[in-house]
């Protein structure tokens, strides 16, 4: 959460109150209303208050039929709904906002709604829609709230890991507000720069930041601001183990608790704090810190936070050697993250680790087997998923790229119109007034006329650079997965050879304890053979998703099944006759026969390339 820091103090919305019940008119009852609103939002006090309000503006406004009232209505709505984390209708108010201004061609104000509709967005991972909303709001915006557009598109490129971007945009900002001497941004541009080096594993760079952070809200005396500081140089610390020093920045935000009603906030320092506690082997404090978390978290209805709760219950009883109750939370905390449709997180993770060792530690290899082959498939699955995050950012990068460069070329283009239509003026003014008009007007409409032609061509241009690319990428990822399933396949034909030989020895064995013995290492090879299959399963599902080629080339020559199209998929992929028997599990002279077939439904000669044609379809 972003938040500017203003003077306004409990005195201001008090003496505003006053003027309230003194005044005499809707119109200056709506202007004290408003500034009640802004009040409040600069005090950072309970946004229920807002609501309030913002009713009574609601009223005044369709009492009134003043649809610019109205707009000013929903954006305060807008923000204080971001502010309460109700994003869905703080998305709703927002547009209704937007499309209100845009009617009254107040495209300021309207840039500001979109500016807030872009930290919502973020707040919800879409960081593309957000991007959008930063990048429409900064056309329209001064260079001073050009700042926090700055810091919005800092920490979308944080969350898509383009972390080069991310402190660029936030060094900007900060370059901004130091030309402008607004020192009151200086909180959010280096909280978001301690975020970027934090996400790079640069902590000491991020605790600097952090540090120029909490300077800024201890001059400022703004006791949240300091709260969140010291809950984040806590957390730095612990990435650095550096346990006391994390229970020592703990210990200095719990004591602004009295100044502070942020209930979050409480609640996530004590579960980090009692976390400390725990690797510093203070068990009994820990209970009784987790325990304060957890009931301020029920208190706010707040449950984002309970997995993290129940895997540090887990953790307790896995210390006091409790291992089924340590099992029981682990369990119930996978459980709360599944039904939030947070299954494939690094901290369910996590927690199938821990209970894969739990499970060992109480020799039930079987369970232990399981649990630990759910922890590689999701750890499998979020490489997967962290490739198609670098992916997103590239096309993210790519797509501001390119939105700049013609924004840029049509500025040129119109400087140039503008230039040359002058000359043309003074020109023509030689020859008379009538010649002047005439001539002046061919002119500009030709000119308009290229302009628009050479947008239109660049635009296909670039859709052109874009299906390039994504092919180019689609096709070298077709291969590494294709690569994978081979190296597995050899992998496990590999290991049904030692299954095989296994046996042979086991019948030979004379000992008891041998044959034991051979029989778990055959259990393990078994289970680690039907993982493999698993994860080539996961793989081909994958790739299914993705491939364009295959979607083309049903649509162009529906008449091919559905192993003449497996097998042309595989010749695109430069796959030879004998890998792709033994990928399909059939002979090498069906493969050939399928080629044929291909061939005949494709209507291709005897000396056209199959391979290169099926390249184009592409």
């Amino acid at each position: 959460m972003m938040i500017s820091f203003f003077s306004f103090t409990q005195e201001n919305i008090h003496q505003l109150k006053q003027q309230l019940s003194g005044a005499s008119n809707l119109i200056e009852k709506s202007e004290v209303l408003l500034n009640i609103c802004d009040a409040y939002f600069a005090s950072k006090k309970n946004t229920d208050s807002i609501f309030l309000y913002t009713k009574q503006l609601k009223d005044i406004a369709l009492k009134t039929s003043d649809n610019i009232l109205l707009a000013k209505t929903c954006h305060k709505n807008a923000r204080a709904y971001y502010l309460s984390a109700n994003h869905e209708s703080a998305q709703k108010s927002g547009e209704k906002a937007i499309e209100l201004y845009h009617q009254n061609k107040l495209f300021t104000e309207a840039a500001l709604v979109q500016r807030t509709l872009g930290w919502t967005n973020l707040s919800l991972y879409n960081n593309k829609r957000a991007l959008n909303y930063f990048l429409e709001a900064k056309k329209n915006l001064p260079e001073e709230e050009k700042i926090i557009v700055y810091t919005g598109i800092g920490t979308a490129y944080i969350q898509t890991n383009n972390l080069e971007q991310a402190v660029y945009y936030f060094n900007l900002a900060k370059e901004t507000s130091e030309n402008l001497n607004l020192e009151h941004y200086d909180y959010n541009i280096h909280s978001g720069l301690a975020q970027a080096y934090a996400k790079n594993k640069n902590y000491i760079e991020a605790i600097n930041h952090y540090q120029k952070a909490l300077n800024y809200t201890l001059k400022k005396k703004d006791y949240l601001g300091q709260s969140v500081c010291y809950h984040n140089l806590g957390a730095m610390n612990i990435s650095l183990n550096n346990y006391p020093k994390a229970k020592q920045h703990y210990e200095t935000a719990m004591l602004l608790f009295d100044k502070i009603s942020h209930t979050y906030i409480k609640a996530s320092t004590y579960l980090s704090y009692s976390e400390t506690l725990l690797h510093l082997g203070l068990l009994q404090n820990t209970e009784t810190y987790l325990k304060k978390a957890e009931n301020l978290l029920i208190s706010i209805n707040h449950t984002v936070l309970v997995p993290d709760i129940l895997n540090l219950k887990a953790k307790i009883y896995r210390t006091k050697g409790n291992l089924p109750k340590a099992v029981s939370y682990l369990h119930k905390a996978i459980a709360h993250s599944k039904s939030n449709k947070n299954e494939i997180t690094d901290f369910t993770e996590e927690s199938y680790f821990e209970l894969s060792e739990i499970y060992q530690e109480l020799n039930n290899p079987k369970k232990a087997l399981t649990a630990y082959k759910n922890f590689s498939m999701i750890k499998d699955s979020i490489s997967d998923r962290l490739k198609s995050s670098e992916l997103e950012a590239l096309k993210i990068k790519h797509d501001i790229s390119n939105y700049e460069q013609q924004l840029s070329f049509k500025n040129q283009e119109l400087l140039s119109a503008k230039a040359k239509r002058n000359m043309s003026y003074y020109r023509n003014v030689l020859l008379g007034v009538l010649l002047l008009g005439l001539t002046f007007f061919i002119f500009r409409q030709r000119k308009l006329n290229n302009i628009s032609k050479k947008t239109m061509l660049t635009e296909n241009q670039v859709v052109k650079l874009k299906e390039t690319q994504l092919h180019t990428e689609m096709k070298h990822k077709n291969n590494q997965i294709t690569e994978y399933a081979i190296h597995i396949n050899e992998r496990n034909r590999f290991q049904d050879t030692c299954v095989d030989r296994i046996k042979n020895i086991k019948k030979e064995a004379k000992h008891k304890e041998t044959k034991d013995l051979l029989t778990n290492l055959q259990f393990y090879i078994n289970e680690n053979i039907t993982v493999n299959n698993e994860k080539i399963a996961l793989n081909k599902r994958a790739k299914g998703t993705e491939d364009s080629f295959v979607f083309g080339l049903k649509n162009q020559y529906p008449k091919l099944t559905t192993k003449e199209i497996k097998v042309a998929t595989y010749l695109v992929l430069e796959l030879p006759s004998k890998s792709i028997a033994n990928q399909m599990g059939i002979n090498q002279q069906s493969v050939n026969n399928y080629r044929f077939s291909i061939r005949k439904k494709l209507a291709l000669s005897k000396n056209d390339n199959l391979v290169a044609f099926l390249r184009r379809i592409q």
